[in-house]
């Protein structure tokens, strides 16, 4: 499915995937472990550099675009209309994180932020007074959690969404779950470190809160995890 969809967040939490899978692996020791990563390193990696193909061809796309957008001196609309290099999935990204800080330090944003879905308004504002390119004026958020929550609800969101990701990866990590003599507790511990860290890198270059089924995903699938492992280590102290 990773390859399939051809996205370079995919690629980059699949990895984490199976080092958390291997590393929280009671029945290896330190040097199997080692010697499991570095195999997997080697077969993920060999094909993306040696041979073309779907991912080999996006990561590509990505150091292209960074090299491009790097040619962009100035973040302002005289040099962007000037210099179409900015326009790539990833100069945009900058550019939307760019304008984000530009809001985030005017008046006290930083603080209680702009308020729910109010980044799309401020970006078609701003267009209309030449202060933005065409190709952001009506993204409705700024391609990245963090900045998104910082934007929109100041502090005190971006310090909630680290809570949101942070508080079931510290709870998974304990490990009294990780190796506990029952496999369930383990099993729930092991994929609660993968589902928490996969939305917590993911959200770096995208926002999968705006999308409902994910956060009803992310949610209830954090719920069943920690009530599994709750549950079942009470059980068994009885």
């Amino acid at each position: 499915g990773a390859y399939q969809s051809g996205s370079r967040i995919a690629l980059l939490v699949f990895p984490l995937f199976i080092f958390a899978t291997v590393y929280t692996k009671t029945t290896l020791n330190t040097r199997q472990k080692f010697l499991y990563l570095c195999g997997f390193l080697v077969l993920v990696s060999t094909p993306l550099l040696v041979f073309n193909n779907k991912f080999s061809n996006r990561i590509q796309d990505g150091f292209n675009d960074i090299e491009k957008y790097k040619s962009v001196q100035n973040i302002n609309k005289e040099t962007l209309s000037k210099n179409n290099n900015y326009n790539t999935s990833m100069g945009l990204r900058f550019v939307m994180w760019s304008e984000a800080m530009k809001i985030i330090k005017t008046d006290n944003n930083w603080i209680f932020g702009i308020g729910r879905s109010n980044f799309m308004p401020t970006m078609i504002k701003l267009h209309s007074e030449g202060k933005v390119v065409d190709e952001i004026r009506a993204t409705p958020h700024p391609h990245s959690e963090y900045f998104n929550s910082f934007v929109e609800f100041g502090i005190f969101g971006l310090v909630s969404l680290l809570l949101i990701y942070l508080f079931p990866l510290l709870f998974y990590c304990n490990k009294r779950y990780l190796q506990h003599k029952d496999e369930a507790v383990k099993f729930a511990a092991r994929s609660g470190i993968i589902l928490s860290s996969g939305y917590t890198i993911a959200g770096i270059f995208d926002c999968y809160f705006w999308i409902v089924s994910l956060v009803n995903f992310y949610i209830l699938t954090n719920v069943i995890f920690m009530s599994l492992i709750l549950s079942k280590t009470a059980k068994l102290k009885e």
